[in-house]
């Protein structure tokens, strides 16, 4: 496999990890991040979202020169490869040297990463 092959592969797989954690349908969450006492706290898709995001390496807000919310794009790997969800786009973005990856991820997780991080922004703001 090539270093793109692979580079693809993530991506698709970062996007679906985020389509699983909105929709609910991630009992990988609950194992790796949840005490058996936490599970009901974090069965909405809200609060899925702010702990899953919770640790992630850097979030850029874009927003314009007034100050209004565009979107956000959130480093979910750094190094090696460095892997980003782009709201404005909707795209998973993967880079690994010169390689070069992306995967779109479906509207309703984008949505509601999107919603998230703009309350985020707005209680900041």
């Amino acid at each position: 496999m090539t270093s793109t092959e692979i580079l693809q592969q993530d991506v698709k797989s970062y996007a679906e990890t985020i389509e699983e954690l909105v929709s609910g349908n991630c009992e990988w969450f609950y194992n790796d991040y949840c005490d058996d006492d936490d599970r009901d706290e974090y069965s909405g898709s809200y609060a899925r979202l702010r702990k899953y995001f919770e640790d992630v390496m850097d979030v850029e807000i874009i927003c314009n020169l007034r100050g209004d919310y565009r979107g956000a794009r959130i480093a979910l790997a750094i190094g090696g490869p460095s892997i980003y969800l782009n709201t404005r786009t909707g795209c998973i973005e993967g880079y690994w040297w010169s390689a070069r990856a992306e995967w779109q991820v479906r509207s309703f997780a984008v949505d509601a990463v999107d919603a998230y991080f703009k309350e985020l922004w707005h209680d900041v703001h």
